[in-house]
């Protein structure tokens, strides 16, 4: 059903559209329920729990009625999302619900939310008196609106979303207020999660799902804030959780309150925190429980079933970040901050709380499509010298032979036997057709548990006899470049071993491929070798040795794959092109990779190869970094570099004592390279297509963290990087930039430990131009927020139009109404005073057009700048002033 509005233009500025234009309705309350009409429902309530509170929706008189009481502080939620509806930031689009609020006061009780194609967001909160900007939930509430009457009767809400990224507000046929998308983050179960909200700073309404029986209170001091303006202090004020003489009035009780959550769900946890480690500190504790669990708090401690539970005294901020999934019995998740007396008599801990998010994972992803991880692609035509490399033929060897391979037993899921001797191998093997339980083998990322692809694989066992060994070798031409790729896997017990390749019959130190490989090593993981032989070396060996196993060792095997490469095979892709990244094989310890002259630090200048340091400042890199210049024994294996004799080594370097050690700091000064994140960044020019190339591995350690590539804001390639990606890969990235968007950016979002490696980076000017175009999807919500609010509101229709910002027409007679004005601007001695009598979002031009600031303005902004005339911008109004 479509309603057809006709539409105005308020002002050049705003981005609003002359034209007249029509909006398709897509909820219309006369005809179903939301269900019934496709959209997509998001609830909790007592029929899924009974920490919920009850919520109902009905149909009568062709309004769409939600209502819920909350008492007992119970949690709720209620709303309905579309997606595809092709919401495009390029073009703009316009929004509309009708609706009455008979009651809504705060926290999402009603709002209408969702993203473009871009992932840029908007959530407004449509309440009895007034309207709110909540986008970010861990920002301020920014009213749009306010002293409204918006339960006497119906009023139509309408947001036109403008390609400048700013929203304009309308009610009714009144303009009442703008603000700017922002990325889009879903709803936050806490409130004011952020602590942004509320300026008394001891009125705990403005953080209500906190308690404690010592003091509790927001701060304003920069160093106990993690971002915005506020954080939350826990100070318990010498009470701690002394099980041993429990007494309630002695008792800090730190908690927060019980959220309802829905069984069988997943859920986001992340927690910034830090203490402030001033003598007598006491210990503190994060930890999470569902309502089956005892915790920490009162009488007890059984910290050991929770949910999460971590440290929360150190010093420095950390933040914990965490995805569970609900057991089917429980019914509500709660946080405990309990704080323990340290050395006897250390009873005080004040704690800093920033970000705290409980979040029910959605379904709709945010944002754009991006690149992941690719392991290095095969090429559609060669001819594999290794005959059966799947191991799916049971019935001829890797020449091609006829071959009665050993099985593994159906009848016994975990037997090492039988296995026979493959000439081939010159070892004991088997083909392994069937899940080997008590290898404890975790799915990965092959088609089976046991296989990469099919459903075999080769299993190798030394069965506990440190004698036993194998020895695969394929007979080579001389002078002949080959690649040789497979897959390999462990299972989940922790006996080590080191697998290698070799050419000839050297010893092992002629090895040019090895890894230390045991339980951390279970997943599929893929070797990608390329060599040149020479005129003697002429036997290629995947092998190990007694020397470097213990009794138990096992390896799985697939996909083998042994080629002679060619220009038809493997052709270079970027012959001829200019690497824009000075020194990307990082083989100059003098160049750095913008030109100009820097002298790495080197790994080889410590004695003890296993140490981590030194590492040296590096701006390009935003971070401390070092060359790896020779083997790191298991962390790096054999193969610390792709070409050459050096790679760039990065550390997320979280030893505190280590790094002081090395920075000669001997107080409480906190290392300059200690939990640093990489933020690697060059300029690049607007409207350019390029590719951006680099060999990447990560450290074989049983860690993983997360490698972003991003064009400015906007995410190319993203990547959580562990053990299976502990050999050389390359991964190729093409983009294209913006006059918005022009940084290339590799960066790393890592809470904890990680270490990786990069080489032979580069990136390319492609010689066409392919104009960047957003490729997500698009998401629209209207309801109830969880939260613990009551709700009773009426809604008719929603209704959109994706052809631009479009303000509504008035009826004949009926003129739109201006917005009161706002924005005062004046100038003295190269001052610009900017002045708003409600908060809005403002833009500053120089007279040739050139944007020279934006920002949100609460009241009043200041700004210098030099003498000439400029433009203040609102979205709905344009000052002219000369700056003097």
């Amino acid at each position: 059903m479509k309603k057809t509005t006709f539409i105005l233009a308020c002002s050049l500025f705003t981005g609003i559209t002359v034209s007249a234009q029509v909006m398709d309705t897509i909820y219309n309350a006369k005809a179903a329920l939301p269900v019934a009409a496709s959209w997509n429902e998001l609830k909790l309530d007592k029929t899924i729990t009974d920490s919920a509170a009850v919520i109902t929706q009905e149909l009568q008189g062709g309004v769409l009625k939600l209502k819920t009481v909350n008492a007992n502080n119970k949690d709720s939620k209620l709303g309905w999302y579309k997606t595809g509806l092709g919401l495009n930031l390029s073009t703009g689009y316009t929004i509309e619900i009708k609706a009455k609020v008979n009651n809504a006061a705060k926290n999402g009780a009603f709002n209408i939310q969702g993203f473009d194609n871009e992932g840029k967001g908007f959530r407004l909160g449509i309440y009895n008196t007034f309207l709110a900007n909540n986008t970010n939930p861990l920002a301020a509430t920014t009213p749009v609106a306010s002293l409204l009457d918006n339960s006497t009767e119906f009023h139509t809400f309408r947001l036109a979303v403008a390609p400048t990224g700013i929203v304009t507000v309308y009610r009714d046929y009144t303009l009442v207020g703008t603000f700017p998308l922002s990325a889009f983050y879903y709803d936050n179960i806490v409130v004011n999660g952020g602590f942004e909200d509320g300026e008394d700073v001891n009125d705990h309404s403005n953080f209500p799902d906190f308690s404690s029986n010592g003091l509790l209170y927001k701060t304003t001091v920069a160093t106990d804030i993690k971002t915005g303006s506020y954080g939350l202090v826990i100070d318990n004020n010498g009470k701690t959780e002394d099980k041993a003489n429990y007494d309630p009035a002695t008792h800090e009780n730190a908690r927060t309150r019980n959220f309802a959550v829905k069984p069988n769900t997943s859920y986001d946890i992340s927690v910034t925190r830090r203490s402030s480690g001033v003598e007598p500190w006491a210990w503190r504790d994060l930890g999470a429980f569902y309502d089956n669990q005892l915790g920490t708090l009162g009488s007890v401690d059984e910290r050991g079933a929770n949910i999460l539970y971590s440290s929360a005294w150190e010093s420095i901020w950390l933040t914990h970040n965490q995805n569970i999934t609900t057991p089917a019995d429980v019914k509500s998740i709660r946080f405990e901050f309990p704080s323990w007396i340290r050395d006897g008599s250390k009873n005080i801990n004040v704690a800093y709380f920033d970000d705290f998010v409980l979040r029910e994972k959605p379904t709709v992803t945010v944002g754009e499509t991006v690149a992941a991880y690719t392991p290095n692609p095969l090429p559609a035509n060669f001819t594999n010298l290794i005959k059966n490399g799947g191991f799916e033929d049971w019935t001829i060897d890797n020449e091609g032979n006829p071959y009665t391979w050993s099985l593994s037993d159906l009848a016994s899921g975990s037997d090492n036997n039988p296995n026979s001797l493959a000439p081939l191998w010159n070892g004991n093997v088997r083909i392994q057709r069937h899940d080997q339980t008590n290898d404890g083998l975790n799915a990965g990322n092959g088609s089976e548990k046991w296989a990469h692809s099919g459903n075999s694989s080769l299993r190798f066992s030394t069965l506990s006899f440190k004698s036993s060994n194998f020895d695969f070798t394929q007979t080579l031409k001389p002078n002949t470049k080959y690649r040789f790729n497979f897959w390999h896997k462990n299972p989940t017990f922790d006996d080590a071993g080191w697998l290698k390749i070799k050419l000839g019959e050297g010893d092992d130190a002629t090895a040019i491929w090895g890894h230390e490989l045991r339980n951390r090593n279970n997943v599929w993981t893929n070797c990608d070798l390329v060599f040149t032989t020479d005129a003697t070396n002429l036997t290629l060996h995947l092998y190990t040795n007694s020397a470097t196993h213990g009794d138990w060792w096992n390896q799985y095997f697939d996909d083998m794959v042994l080629y002679e490469v060619t220009e038809a095979t493997d052709p270079d892709l970027f012959a001829g092109k200019t690497n824009l990244i000075s020194n990307g094989g990082f083989e100059d310890v003098a160049l750095n990779n913008d030109g100009t002259a820097y002298d790495w630090a080197l790994a080889s200048t410590n004695v003890d190869v296993n140490n981590n340091y030194p590492v040296k400042m590096n701006d390009m890199w935003g971070n401390f970094v070092q060359l790896q210049d020779r083997q790191k024994n298991a962390d790096t294996g054999i193969n610390y570099a792709h070409s050459g004799t050096k790679s760039l080594r990065f550390s997320f370097l979280d030893d505190m004592g280590a790094a002081k050690a090395f920075e000669g700091i001997t107080d409480a000064t906190i290392p300059s390279a200690y939990r640093i994140n990489m933020n690697f960044r060059k300029e690049l020019e607007a409207n350019k297509t390029y590719t951006f190339v680099f060999w990447v591995k990560a450290a074989n350690y049983p860690d993983n963290g997360r490698l972003i590539v991003a064009n400015g804001e906007k995410q190319v390639w993203n990547e959580v990087l562990g053990t299976r990606n502990i050999n050389w890969s390359r991964q190729i990235v093409t983009f294209s930039t913006t006059a918005a968007n022009h940084t290339l950016r590799m960066y790393t979002e890592f809470g904890g430990w990680f270490n990786f490696y990069l080489d032979d980076i580069a990136l390319y000017e492609e010689s066409t131009y392919v104009p960047y175009k957003a490729n997500g999807d698009s998401y629209l919500f209207f309801g109830k927020s969880q939260g613990t609010e009551n709700t009773d509101v009426e809604i008719k229709y929603v209704a959109v139009n994706t052809t631009g910002a479009f303000a509504p027409e008035a009826p004949t007679g009926f003129a739109i109404i201006p917005a009161v004005k706002n924005l005062k601007v004046t100038s003295n001695a190269g001052l610009l005073t900017i002045s708003t009598s409600k908060p809005s979002f403002v833009k500053v031009y120089n007279i040739a057009g050139a944007s020279v600031a934006e920002f949100n303005v609460q009241t009043t902004k200041n700004l210098t700048l030099p003498q000439g005339v400029y433009i203040v911008k609102s979205a709905a109004e344009v000052v002219k002033v000369v700056n003097k």
